[in-house]
């Protein structure tokens, strides 16, 4: 797997500073997604993650082998 993710840190904070969430491009998610298709326990992942990554894998079986 060399899928890597290179994005500048785009954050979400609320009013106190505290870390509220994390901003991706399409192209980021995808790679996030895959990381965590390759390398988590498939069992472990929440229902919407395991959603998440079936969506994004039929999106690029549908664009095919030359859109990755």
């Amino acid at each position: 797997m060399t899928e890597t993710i290179t994005f500048s840190p785009r954050t979400i904070r609320d009013g106190t500073g505290n870390l509220e969430g994390v901003i991706l491009d399409y192209r980021e998610y995808r790679a996030l997604l895959r990381l965590l298709a390759h390398y988590a326990d498939w069992n472990e992942l929440p229902e919407h993650l395991q959603d998440a990554i079936d969506n994004v894998l039929a999106d690029e079986a549908d664009e095919g082998p030359e859109n990755l």
